[in-house]
């Protein structure tokens, strides 16, 4: 999983913008509601330039980020699976 200011991305070709970029206070849950949608590279052209093609996912809706301990955070996507717990990348 990758999580940057706007977007977050996972199982390999699904991407999610976020709605909600504000920072979260420290040790706090934080919640945004999220648009995910799968990317596939269709075509990398001579030039670089990439053509891919997208396709909208209904769900998730949401993402909420829970500290469970320093360097660890619970994603939960609002799904009934519980949620998964990340370590921090270096």
């Amino acid at each position: 999983m990758f999580l940057e200011t706007e977007e977050l991305g996972f199982n390999d070709h699904t991407i999610c913008s976020i709605e909600n970029t504000g920072a979260p206070e420290l040790n706090t849950d934080w919640t945004s509601p999220i648009a995910c949608r799968h990317v596939y590279i269709r075509e990398i052209n001579p030039d670089g330039s990439v053509e891919r093609f997208e396709t909208p996912m209904h769900r998730p809706t949401t993402i909420t980020l829970r500290p469970v301990a320093p360097d660890q955070i619970a994603v939960d996507l609002g799904s009934a699976a519980p949620p998964a717990i990340y370590h921090r990348c270096e």
